[in-house]
């Protein structure tokens, strides 16, 4: 399998299903080229850092239309393609997610309580979900050039028998998605995670 594929469209990278949310009734009061009504850029990949690698599309046509690749940067078959191994991934399942999001960090300048309320409802809004067990919630999230790292508790094994995993996240009014079929994140006879 080519680097491209193995970090793009792969069992352990997925693109992403991003919906937005509209308000009471369908409508979000917000212009539709702009989903947030501000000016704030799209984070784009490729700006470096190993979740910047790889290449996801961009649609230049309509921008309020953004694209993303959930990607196990946890998984074996993903740090060898990257050349790169992450120390915490003994600990934690590590998810990138890179692509044209919107950046909703916010800016640096912004008060220490407001960054922590974001960080409490992502901790709250991102998950791993898993069928017939409770979801496991994020343990923290790294922001790198291109995108962000979700930070799982591995104290909460993921079986192959679940068949498959959901990661689920929002940002602002994006809801974004991905599903992984753990059948086809075996390599070399064990679940690759």
């Amino acid at each position: 399998m080519e680097k491209d594929e193995m970090l793009n469209r792969s069992p352990w990278a997925t693109a992403a299903k991003i919906t937005f949310f509209a308000g009471p009734g369908g409508e979000s009061g917000l212009p539709r080229n702009d989903p947030f009504g501000n000016n704030r850029q799209p984070r784009v990949s490729g700006r470096g850092g190993n979740a910047g690698r790889g290449t996801v599309a961009s649609s230049d046509t309509n921008p309020g239309e953004f694209h993303a690749v959930a990607r196990w940067e946890s998984a074996r078959p993903i740090y060898s393609a990257l050349k790169t191994h992450n120390e915490d991934a003994s600990q934690f399942y590590i998810i990138a997610l890179i692509g044209d999001l919107p950046d909703l960090g916010g800016a640096s300048d912004d008060e220490t309580s407001a960054r922590q309320q974001r960080s409490q409802m992502m901790r709250e809004a991102t998950k791993l979900e898993r069928k017939g067990e409770s979801p496991i919630y994020l343990d923290h999230v790294q922001p790198v050039n291109g995108g962000d790292l979700f930070y799982f508790s591995r104290l909460e094994p993921i079986k192959p028998s679940g068949k498959d995993i959901t990661f689920t996240t929002r940002m602002g009014p994006l809801e974004i998605k991905a599903k992984f079929s753990l059948k086809d994140m075996m390599y070399r006879g064990k679940l690759e995670l």
